[in-house]
């Protein structure tokens, strides 16, 4: 239900920042939000899911693990800050951030939220760790319900451009980040504690899965990069709303593995785990197989509605991508058992080969068939990691390839009884805003 309602909001947000600045200074802003993502990730060393492991696996070390976020966020934020003012001496990066109307102040003055993106990163996992899933999920919605507030204001009613479409963004960091840290100290009663020994072996943890998180940002976002430095500003405008509208299919994954890497860490029956990450990929494999076909038949009518006819060169490009979309939205869950069962690095090695592939074809596509060559090499590259994820699961649990694809009558009435159990359920707002979710 949260991730349907961050679609609503992120169509709101998507919709008024695309009419109004236009494709050229769309693809400007998204160049510059995902700089900061980027160096984000850089320097986030998988902290995040290290939290989720062992406060699943020990709810005692909770109050350790919020005390140890706060000194990871503030120290890799400042080494983080400190990376993009050396980068910005390149002139190579100098001149990559002009060609896309890009102020080097407006970056070196965007990256000093560093340190609060990296502590709301560590800290949601709290959230997750504590099995809090509303809460975690609220914090979302949150973000997206005061960007899109923001949005309204600074973009369409002040008609600030650029500036308001940044600002925004800047305002829904710093609200997420109030309530993160508000629900966090309730979860551990106001008490956080140092301990450099579960810091040390939560880094020992996360640098696992550190180079696969790298490798897979690229895989999803290499291809904008490229596009900036090959193409146009217009022409990354026109991708991101293809790649935004196509990776919103992954909602319902997103979703699944919010709840599933916390439930798969927290059981010691490695049978019971593998069949119910084996139930759901049969379930996503339908669902997100049949999603990508509708969005396929809707393309042309839905960006010309949405976006305008500006925005329909993003028709071709948004179809090329659908069957990666498909393959990776499965490959997501392995991947995500795979961690929870602690084995993290096999999701490094899948993303490091596709990475490869990635590269490959990007820089040999898109100066020849531009944007639309960005979609199909990402879509290939997706279902090639995909391909790892599976094959390393079915071999771990002795499990065929129809086990994980072919849906089953009981599968069926699992949902059956889930969705009327949603239905019957009542007291939201205690849930959301009490002790317990």
């Amino acid at each position: 239900m949260t991730r349907l309602l961050l679609f609503l909001l992120s169509i709101g947000t998507s919709l008024v920042v695309s009419r109004v600045l236009g494709p050229s200074l769309k693809g400007t802003y998204s160049i510059l939000v995902l700089i900061v993502s980027a160096t984000s990730l850089l320097v986030l060393f998988g902290l995040g899911s290290a939290n989720v492991y062992y406060g699943s696996r020990n709810p005692s070390q909770l109050p350790v693990l919020a005390g140890n976020s706060f000194i990871a966020a503030f120290g890799l934020g400042v080494l983080g800050i400190m990376l993009v003012e050396f980068a910005t001496l390149s002139p190579a990066f100098r001149s990559y951030l002009l060609e896309n109307n890009i102020a080097i102040r407006q970056v070196q003055l965007i990256i000093l939220l560093l340190p609060l993106i990296q502590l709301n990163a560590y800290l949601k996992e709290i959230l997750r760790a504590n099995g809090n899933m509303v809460r975690y999920n609220f914090i979302a919605l949150w973000r997206s319900t005061v960007n899109l507030a923001g949005v309204l204001i600074f973009v369409w009613l002040l008609r600030l451009g650029l500036k308001g479409a940044i600002s925004s963004w800047i305002l829904s960091i710093v609200a997420v980040m109030l309530l993160t840290i508000w629900w966090v100290l309730k979860v551990v009663r106001g008490h956080v504690g140092v301990d450099w020994a579960a810091l040390r072996r939560n880094f020992s943890f996360g640098i696992r899965l550190y180079p696969g998180n790298i490798a897979q940002f690229l895989n999803y976002r290499l291809d904008i990069f490229l596009v900036g430095y090959f193409l146009t500003p217009t022409e990354v405008g026109l991708y991101v709303t293809a790649t935004a509208l196509a990776e919103k299919l992954w909602e319902i994954p997103h979703a699944i593995n919010t709840v599933m890497l916390h439930h798969i860490a927290s059981l010691d029956d490695s049978q019971s785990a593998n069949a119910t990450t084996a139930r759901v990929g049969r379930v996503v494999t339908l669902t997100i197989g049949l999603l990508c076909l509708f969005l396929v038949v809707i393309s042309y009518p839905l960006i010309k509605i949405i976006y305008g006819e500006p925005y329909l060169p993003s028709v071709l490009p948004l179809i090329a991508l659908m069957p990666g979309i498909w393959f990776l939205g499965v490959g997501k869950l392995f991947a995500t058992h795979l961690s929870a069962s602690g084995r993290p690095e096999i999701g490094t090695i899948g993303a490091i080969i596709s990475l490869s592939v990635t590269l490959l074809l990007d820089v040999f596509l898109i100066p020849r068939i531009g944007i639309i060559g960005a979609a199909i090499a990402s879509s290939a590259s997706y279902m090639l990691s995909t391909s790892v994820f599976v094959g390393v699961f079915l071999r771990s649990a002795h499990f065929g390839l129809a086990d994980i694809l072919i849906i089953r009558r009981e599968d069926m009435a699992i949902l059956r009884r889930a969705f009327n159990g949603l239905l019957l359920r009542v007291g939201v707002l205690e849930t959301l805003f009490g002790e317990h979710s």
